[in-house]
């Protein structure tokens, strides 16, 4: 194809000076027929242009083109998929602009535009975990990395790894998540791998890898909410006594979750040198609150025994709970640990007591049950407003419309009798 003395990338330079648009022409994309991946076979791409002199569309295909190697000389896919992409921007970014191959294109004195960094399907997507790793935090960049993991795996499967970023579609998302809901994951599993994976394309879109994120437009699976169940004052006696007896650690932990209101990841993040008793305040630090920023939680009386007991035994980089089953200098970094151990409990609970706690009364559900304990208690004698203009510091919720969704969410606040409303007599 001769271009008058310019080759194809001073051409898209000389465009984007003059940005000569006013003429375009009917024209096809340019795409890339690449056999397969076939590297045995010579790739080409191929493009329709408006030819004045026949008033048609007419095909065009090119190996190479002026100023550029042909890149089938390339041994390896990567390398190949990423110079025929400089070709095929550069040529749609010409026709775009009303060049056809039949144009006469002045020389001009132009700087050649750097090349785009250029990923393959695989390793684009690992390349968009490790860059969300310094965005999140651990827990949520270890969702990310499962994600990538998860989807790279079926990549590989479906013949899609060594092919480029943008080869992806919607229909090949769409394939995966039916293919998790077939390995018996539950719709909200896959709601989450949909939701992860959408983040990691926009990331790509953001350092410009990819254009397109085609996780768009797939729809969410309806899933159902199994909320935290609320114990009763009198399962709350039981379990009280019960843990003192056997896993007293079990029951400050619980203690530290009913007054304090943190959360189970941050409550395990708390070092002893944390905790200051003159003020009675612990520092939460910006990293590991859920909520972004550096806290100071007040200690309330009725945490302090617990709380001076463990100071006792402790170290100043300790952590308050660790693997140690009490303070220590290993970080518990899961919770999962102390919710196996009250699984177990509140099955040999419901034997010896004849309760009926089912797996919805969880260690989470007890931070419920405490701060609908409160809420109740201020309704007695406060405005529904002003019951919850006094708790939302103590929950730490980030606004009052916040607060209230929770508190609809999990039925704190009940209804009046409603008997005299009605009129009938049935």
């Amino acid at each position: 194809m001769e271009i008058n003395g310019l080759d194809l990338i001073e051409a898209v330079d000389f465009l984007k000076v003059c940005q000569k648009s006013a003429n375009i022409k009917p024209y096809r994309k340019p795409i890339l027929k690449d056999h397969n991946g076939n590297l045995e076979k010579s790739w080409f791409v191929e493009f329709y242009y408006w030819s004045d002199s026949d008033q048609k569309l007419k095909r065009k295909r090119l190996t190479t083109v002026p100023g550029i190697q042909s890149p089938n000389y390339a041994k390896s896919k990567k390398e190949r998929y990423s110079e025929f992409k400089v070709i095929i921007d550069a040529i749609d970014y010409l026709l775009r602009h009303g060049w056809t191959p039949e144009n006469r294109i002045p020389e001009n004195n132009i700087t050649k535009v750097a090349d785009p960094e250029y990923y393959l399907a695989a390793e684009a997507i690992k390349r968009a975990a490790d860059l969300k790793k310094n965005e999140v935090k651990a827990k949520t960049e270890k969702d990310y990395q499962r994600t990538a993991s998860k989807f790279i795996e079926f990549l590989h499967l479906k013949g899609l790894h060594e092919k480029p970023i943008d080869k992806v579609k919607r229909a090949h998302v769409l394939d995966w998540l039916r293919s998790v809901i077939s390995d018996g994951a539950k719709p909200k599993t896959r709601n989450n791998y949909h939701s992860y994976l959408s983040g990691l394309f926009e990331k790509l879109i953001e350092e410009e890898i990819t254009n397109v994120n085609p996780c768009h437009g797939i729809k969410q699976l309806k899933t159902t909410v199994e909320k935290h169940q609320a114990y009763t004052m009198e399962e709350l006696k039981i379990i009280s006594e019960f843990l003192a007896k056997h896993d007293p650690t079990l029951k400050t932990y619980i203690q530290f979750i009913g007054f304090t209101f943190l959360r189970p990841s941050e409550i395990l993040s708390i070092k002893a040198r944390q905790v200051n008793l003159k003020q009675r305040t612990i520092l939460l630090k910006a990293n590991k609150a859920k909520r972004g920023k550096t806290e100071i939680v007040f200690v309330i009386d009725r945490l302090l025994p617990a709380l001076n007991e463990i100071l006792e035994k402790a170290q100043p980089n300790d952590f308050l709970f660790s693997k140690n089953n009490g303070p220590g200098p290993q970080e518990m970094k899961h919770t999962d640990l102390f919710s196996r151990r009250w699984n177990k409990y509140r099955d040999i609970i419901n034997d010896q007591y004849k309760l009926s706690l089912g797996p919805n009364h969880t260690l989470y559900a007890m931070r419920h049950t405490f701060i609908q304990d409160i809420y109740r208690t201020l309704r007695k004698t406060c405005t529904v407003q002003e019951a919850e203009f006094k708790i939302q510091p103590i929950t730490r919720h980030k606004t009052i419309d916040a607060l209230r969704k929770y508190i609809r969410d999990f039925n704190f606040e009940l209804a009046a009798d409603w008997s005299d409303n009605y009129s009938l007599d049935f």
